[in-house]
């Protein structure tokens, strides 16, 4: 039987066109495996705060000129107007439980105006006086506040979702991740660890 001997690297110990094809190949891999829960989790639980329930958070990404993110929610108006303080909206908030809102998807995109704000009354309700039209404006003018709202929303989701995502497949945290997770590697940068497979 024939013996072979391989010296192997550390990523420090390479040259540095080998140290670069190693930082690329952990980049894809990192990049393949990266998950954006934490990110997620953090905006729905903000997005709750405003009053939008039942979140639900579309995105593509991130080098696509499709690319973007939106999302689904149903709104509970009520927590909806204290959260953003709008007193003006009187009647709305006395009938909230009369009103229904929510955002829907129905593109094929994630853009942030891929979504639908879409609001419904219930026409048996009693409303006294003129009640019934003054919220129904004021439903209208809430309308208009959530569709800007959840386009400037879906945009800054997008943002932090891709800046999480090159930070992650960034030289110096590629870089970081390699040396804390000792891999070793062939003079050329290839990982050790794939001769395993040869």
């Amino acid at each position: 039987m024939n013996k072979i001997e391989i010296s192997i690297y550390t990523i420090d110990e390479l040259s540095e066109q080998a140290k670069q094809k190693a930082i690329d190949q952990h980049k894809d891999f990192l990049a393949d495996n990266w998950e954006a829960e934490n990110s997620l989790d953090y905006h729905k639980e903000e997005l709750e705060k405003f009053g939008y329930n039942n979140v639900k958070i579309l995105f593509s990404g991130f080098s696509s000129q499709g690319d973007g993110a939106c999302f689904t929610a149903d709104i509970d108006i009520k927590k909806w107007i204290e959260a953003h303080d709008l007193n003006d909206l009187r009647k709305l908030y006395n009938y909230s439980d009369n009103f229904s809102f929510s955002i829907t998807h129905q593109s094929r995109y994630y853009y942030a105006t891929s979504t639908t704000v879409v609001w419904g009354f219930y026409s048996e309700i009693d409303y006294s006086n003129n009640d019934k039209e003054q919220a129904e404006s004021e439903a209208e003018q809430l309308l208009e506040v959530i569709k800007a709202e959840r386009e400037r929303l879906g945009n800054d989701i997008y943002q932090t979702l891709r800046d999480d995502y090159f930070a992650e497949i960034a030289d110096d945290y590629v870089l970081e991740d390699i040396r804390l997770n000792e891999y070793q590697y062939l003079s050329d940068g290839t990982l050790a660890t794939n001769l395993l497979k040869i």
